[in-house]
């Protein structure tokens, strides 16, 4: 037993000193590449190949968008599984594919990248701009498999030139919301009033995908009811990987049955600014806020429920919070490494008339085995 104590300290203290080191490489602007990847396959739900579309080279960003999102809707009317609700799946080469603008996922399909040597080796690129999201999930029983997703996030001021971060919180690797980004929290309180669960986006798998460089968030989740992030490396955690974040590696709004396993995060700021202070979240769920304060808007929003964040790493957040609930309900942080950040966890309400009034207290909460 003694043995197997030291053992685990050593794995300890070299994750520690592993992400404390890690930082973001500051350079010139970048812009995603030409695709490179050859073929895209179509396989229905038992894994059997239906057909594969070649790609000619020096295709358009726009000619790229056009293909995956074609490939997706086909796959979309293969039949379905009824036990999962799954359909098939598009499967791309190796190689790299931008696209013009977002993708955006069908119904009961899958969409994933080439492994080899255990490591994804198919990227993502989508032509970087202030609010670009790479992939758009506002449907049930999708998932997202063995993927890099690049954002190409701005590293120079593009007037001056001068290093520094970029915050914008429309810059998503991955959105999982059928609810209207455009619209305001004001303008939602409708829409929330007359949805129910049975309505919220269900059975979404995200795994091992690696999100890098995006200004918001690596992984946005608004009104859903049954999503599972996680990496297959348990020990590691080095397989399902978010990091140089702009505000949150992973963000849950109105989230229920959320579970996040053997995911890292890391290299996140500058965050938006609140007051004098950057505001920034390794992984974080709570509900729309309401700034006004009003009472009656305010219970419109339904809180963060059932939330598993187990066995993860946080890291490289040193101005603000690593895991964090906002008036969540049965949320359990267990078994997590959070490093080089001001606030590890964080369990509260929601503040309002400038933090003089705090409301909808988090219930239920479990904390257990984090280092």
């Amino acid at each position: 037993m003694k043995q197997l104590y030291e053992i685990t300290g050593i794995f300890t203290v070299l994750i520690m000193a592993f992400f404390s080191f890690q930082s973001t490489t500051v350079g010139a602007n970048e812009v995603c590449g030409p695709t490179t990847g050859t073929s895209i396959q179509l396989l229905d739900n038992n894994g059997k190949l239906k057909q594969t579309l070649s790609l000619e080279a020096n295709s358009s960003t726009t000619t790229i968008r056009r293909i995956l999102n074609k490939a997706i809707t086909r796959v979309s009317v293969y039949p379905q599984d009824e036990s999962n609700g799954k359909r098939g799946t598009v499967r791309l080469s190796k190689g790299q594919f931008t696209a013009s603008a977002f993708i955006v996922m069908k119904e009961g399909v899958t969409l994933e990248g080439t492994v080899e040597n255990d490591r994804p080796v198919t990227t993502m690129c989508t032509q970087p701009t202030s609010d670009a999201v790479t992939i758009k999930i506002m449907v049930s029983h999708t998932g997202v498999k063995n993927l890099i997703l690049d954002g190409k996030r701005r590293t120079e001021d593009p007037r001056t030139g001068e290093p520094r971060n970029h915050y914008s919180a429309r810059n998503r690797g991955i959105e999982v919301t059928a609810i209207d980004q455009s619209k305001s929290t004001a303008d939602l309180v409708s829409v929330y009033s007359v949805t129910n669960d049975l309505e919220r986006l269900q059975n979404i798998l995200i795994e091992d995908v690696q999100i890098t460089g995006y200004e918001g968030y690596g992984i946005y989740l608004e009104h859903v009811n049954g999503v599972t992030v996680k990496g297959s490396d348990s020990r590691k955690r080095n397989k399902m990987i978010i990091k140089d974040i702009g505000y949150a590696g992973i963000g849950g709004y109105s989230a229920s049955n959320v579970t996040v396993r053997h995911t890292t995060v890391r290299d996140l700021g500058p965050g938006e600014t609140v007051g004098n202070t950057k505001q920034s979240y390794g992984m974080a769920f709570s509900h729309r806020k309401d700034k006004a304060g009003d009472v009656m808007t305010q219970s419109k929003f339904p809180r963060s429920d059932t939330i598993v964040i187990d066995g993860n790493v946080v890291a490289n957040n040193p101005s603000w919070e690593g895991i964090d609930t906002h008036s969540g309900h049965n949320v359990s942080f267990t078994n997590n490494v959070i490093l080089n950040t001001r606030f590890p966890i964080i369990v509260g309400g929601l503040d309002y008339k400038g933090g003089s009034v705090s409301a909808y207290p988090p219930s239920n909460i479990k904390i257990v085995g984090n280092i």
